[in-house]
């Protein structure tokens, strides 16, 4: 399913959404709850750098986060994903429409130009290309995702390209690909922080319970206002973990064999690190971390993946 995907994110009951790991046949391994929108450091290639704040200061931002993006603009984005062992670099423009009082943000121009440093062109470019395609936001005023625009055709694009995709995948999990694609990009770029409103404090820790096939345990989630740039914009970051016995209890009832299983371990770490402007909430430089590891029978399996964003404010095309 190309570079979108290392876990899906399907629905559950009362609208939660789970992570879904999937075993290497492609068959259903485990459910983990997904308590809030999260998941550092790339390989950095082609020049790509993260845009940090003029100045950085220890002082850490308090005060609001709003969201106020621009209409009828056009915005460069680079991207450089690593995940599996691989890593792309990807360009694409965000188009951002004003429907009535909502944004329609969509990817344009959508272009994959290396695969671990090599440049692609040709078929080669295109099939990677296939691998990013992404639908269209629909954001509402308060920056949160509304609606998803384009998701059946991206299904139909997956199907195209692989004759088992419907046989490998519930409806549910093929559902559970929008809370995804929210959750990776919008959800790490703006949705997260414009939930929170404000930075009321340098540091907040809060423990989220959770619940999956009757078994409760709980994520750890701290956010934190690292410094203020002389330019204005801020840094922040997001941790979401869950591991120990209350990461095992998340999977026992898909791996029901942990129960029993003395070397039974594991842990998931989700990071965002964002330099925004808060009164904006236009990110500048965002890199999204997801990093889990489970040992069954004295082996451990490990899945890594990053992404990094560095968004062109300063040369959009607006009208």
């Amino acid at each position: 399913m190309g570079w979108l995907l290392t876990l899906l994110i399907v629905a559950g009951a009362g609208g939660a959404a789970y992570w879904f790991i999937l075993r290497e046949d492609g068959s259903s391994a485990a459910v983990v709850p997904l308590t809030s929108v999260v998941d550092v450091d790339a390989p950095t290639t082609a020049g790509i750098q993260p845009v940090a704040p003029a100045e950085l200061s220890g002082v850490p931002y308090i005060g609001p986060l709003k969201f106020q993006w621009p209409r009828d603009c056009l915005v460069p984005v680079r991207e450089v994903v690593t995940k599996g062992g691989s890593t792309a670099e990807v360009a694409y423009g965000l188009s951002i429409v004003g429907e009535g009082e909502n944004l329609v943000v969509s990817f344009a121009g959508m272009t994959v130009s290396t695969v671990n440093g090599s440049p692609v062109t040709g078929d080669a470019a295109d099939q990677a290309t296939a691998g990013f395609l992404l639908p269209s936001f629909v954001v509402g005023p308060d920056g949160s995702v509304v609606e998803v625009r384009g998701m059946a055709a991206l299904i139909a694009e997956f199907a195209a390209r692989d004759p088992d995709f419907v046989a490998k995948y519930t409806p549910e999990e093929i559902a559970g690909l929008e809370s995804l694609v929210i959750a990776k990009y919008w959800g790490s770029w703006v949705g997260f922080w414009a939930s929170l409103g404000s930075v009321d404090e340098p540091r907040l820790e809060a423990t989220s319970p959770s619940n999956s096939s009757g078994l409760s345990f709980d994520t750890t989630l701290v956010v934190e206002s690292l410094g203020t740039g002389a330019d204005g914009q801020i840094r922040l970051r997001q941790v979401q973990t869950l591991d120990g016995e209350n990461f095992l209890r998340a999977l026992s009832a898909a791996l029901p064999e942990i129960n029993s299983d003395p070397t039974a371990a594991g842990r998931r770490i989700t990071t965002v690190d964002v330099t925004t402007d808060p009164l904006t909430l236009r990110s500048s430089s965002i890199v999204f971390t997801n990093d889990t590891q489970l040992t069954t029978n004295g082996q451990t399996q490990s899945d890594l993946e990053t992404r990094r964003w560095t968004i062109d404010w300063a040369t959009a095309n607006c009208s």
